[in-house]
């Protein structure tokens, strides 16, 4: 895959995903458009303009090609190239939703699954959050000893 297009198009933009994710059937920019509505419960929808600007540079681009007419509408499917391009947006896609679940990814684990993974009653989490709270108390003490030294400066300088 040429650098460029990925580049372009890694990551890609909601409305760019799903026209490339539909077109694994052939299909017209309407038939993608309902597609899309019906798959996302209408959170996504995609206008003419974006529809054909973006069928238009994938086409150009070597991402789709335009397969046949039918009734006067243009049908297009996915390439190789276009099927290379889905897969790596699949691949990021699915490497943000495990990490948000704070599942481990080339072997590195985000911290809330850590917390989350040891036993509620156990000593290493009574611990640990004893440790925090600690922390959080040093840090409170830390802002209110910082503030009212930076008074005591204010009231002297205008005193002077």
């Amino acid at each position: 895959m040429d650098s460029r297009i990925k580049r372009i198009y890694v990551p890609m933009t909601g409305s760019g995903f799903y026209i490339l994710f539909c077109l694994r059937q052939p299909q017209h920019g309407y038939g993608i458009s309902r597609q899309v509505r019906q798959m996302t419960d209408g959170e996504l929808v995609i206008s003419a303009g974006t529809m054909y600007g973006t069928l238009s540079k994938m086409e150009k681009d070597g991402l789709i090609a335009f397969e046949r007419e039918e009734e006067k509408r243009k049908l297009y499917q996915i390439t190789e190239l276009g099927k290379e391009v889905l897969q790596l947006e699949i691949k990021r896609i699915e490497r943000m939703y495990k990490n948000s679940k704070g599942e481990e990814v080339n072997g590195c684990c985000v911290f809330p699954n850590f917390i989350g993974s040891i036993e509620s009653n156990s000593p290493l989490r009574i611990g640990f959050t004893m440790f925090l709270a600690i922390l959080i108390l040093i840090y409170s003490y830390l802002i209110v000893y910082c503030g009212l030294k930076l008074r005591k400066l204010k009231e002297k300088y205008r005193n002077d």
